[in-house]
């Protein structure tokens, strides 16, 4: 599917889903979360810096 990314995808799916709000909110702004519902902005804020943190870690792992 050009012209989506897999924040939109999971964000389509949960709200199909009936998902709590919150939910679909952290995986729909997990790599924007400065334009996230004022409501879910913690949650959202949170959700980015664990995945900037894993993605960190993914790359200066001695691991690799």
């Amino acid at each position: 599917m050009a012209g989506i990314n897999h924040a939109e995808i999971g964000a389509f799916v949960t709200k199909k889903w009936n998902f709590p709000d919150v939910i679909t909110a952290a995986i729909e702004f997990h790599h924007t979360p400065s334009v996230a519902p004022e409501d879910h902005k913690q949650v959202v804020e949170i959700v980015y810096l664990a995945n900037a943190l894993y993605y960190y870690e993914r790359v200066h792992s001695r691991y690799n």
